[in-house]
């Protein structure tokens, strides 16, 4: 674990320097910048019948800070566990907020950037075990602080109707806690782990 924040953050500092000695600001860059506060709705909690969201501020072109919070409610299919042929139905629902630090290397389109988000994200964890039979039989909950890293694609564009304001995309991949949840069948116990993050957000910029 010490290796892999070792990793990033060797990344994350090189990807600042090589932006800040090859990159010209061009005058679309600094429209852009004059914009500096971000709202996201973070679309991979929507998918997993919850609801996130994440605010930012940009310092600069390169490096933006913010907070970003969550709910996830999620039930697994019984593809995905063996344990359901006990006839249990699990439901897990996750409450998270994160503080986060992003770090953008511009590409040959102004409006489009390469990010590298590292964070720190605290995650509430409760499991509900219903039996097809007795109804709810066990209930068990875990809590988690962890590191969280993500990488992907922004892209920012101002709506011409619209002078103070435009919208801001992002796709990416990462790694970190509440990644994943590992409970046993009977519901007595669950857990927080490490494990991939999709980073789907959409939003606006002003």
């Amino acid at each position: 674990m010490k290796n892999f924040l070792i990793l990033t953050v060797a990344i994350f500092t090189s990807s600042l320097l090589l932006a800040q000695e090859n990159v010209e600001t061009s005058e679309v860059q600094i429209g852009e910048t004059s914009k500096p506060f971000s709202i996201m709705i973070d679309g991979a909690s929507i998918i997993s019948n919850g609801f996130g969201a994440k605010a930012t501020y940009d310092i600069n072109e390169y490096l933006g800070i913010g907070i970003m919070g969550g709910i996830v409610k999620y039930k697994p299919s019984e593809s995905d566990e063996k344990y359901l042929i006990y006839k249990y139905d699990y439901t897990h629902r996750i409450n998270e907020g994160a503080l986060v630090a992003d770090g953008f290397l511009p590409m040959a389109n102004p409006r489009s950037k390469f990010y590298l988000s590292l964070g720190v994200r605290y995650a509430e964890l409760s499991t509900e075990v219903n039996d097809a039979f007795y109804g709810t039989t066990n209930e068990s909950s875990s809590s988690r602080t962890g590191g969280i890293i993500t990488a992907g694609w922004q892209y920012a564009e101002t709506l011409p109707f619209l002078e103070k304001a435009g919208i801001v995309f992002q796709v990416g991949l990462g790694f970190g806690n509440a990644g994943r949840v590992r409970w046993n069948y009977s519901g007595t116990k669950t857990e927080i782990q490490d494990g991939m993050l999709i980073d789907l957000k959409a939003g606006v910029k002003f």
